[in-house]
């Protein structure tokens, strides 16, 4: 039995964390889950046109995994709960696949706060990461009065 295609998300290379890019894009990938249904981020697999085709080993130490929550605890708002799981490499037991087990968040909407690399639009991000454009952006900034409000006003409020 296949999981749903939208719970399933795969990375294309990137090494997160490593660079401005690969912290948005992590930040924006447990973001969409947390804010969404929920779901898992697989990290070290390759895609091609949205199908896992390869598998590339990432380090499982626990340095890399305190460096990936620092990466998501300093690039969401509020921080994105989670759960990492290592499937290491049977060959090489400190290299292997990670799974990022992101449930729904009561906490939700989460904000991206990570310096933004490209224009990307949907992405909820606070006011002063980057400045409102007057062509029209489809960004939805972060509203004080949500932060502050129950979880069920918030889903009020987002809609």
């Amino acid at each position: 039995m296949r999981p749903p295609k939208r719970r399933i998300s795969t990375t294309s290379g990137l090494t997160f964390g490593s660079d401005d890019k690969g912290k948005e894009e992590l930040a924006k990938g447990v973001a969409a889950l947390a804010n969404h249904r929920g779901g898992v981020l697989v990290i070290g697999m390759a895609e091609a046109k949205g199908v896992p085709s390869r598998v590339f080993d990432v380090d499982l130490d626990d340095y890399h995994l305190r460096r990936i929550r620092q990466v998501i605890a300093n690039n969401t708002a509020p921080p994105v709960p989670y759960e990492p799981i290592r499937a290491p490499d049977p060959d090489d037991a400190t290299h292997g696949i990670l799974l990022l087990a992101v449930p729904r968040s009561p906490q939700a909407p989460h904000a991206v706060t990570a310096t933004p690399t490209k224009d990307s639009k949907d992405v909820l991000r606070y006011p002063g990461v980057r400045e409102a454009r007057p062509n029209g952006s489809r960004k939805r900034w972060w509203q004080p009065a949500i932060e502050l409000a129950t979880p069920r006003q918030r889903l009020v409020m987002s809609d």
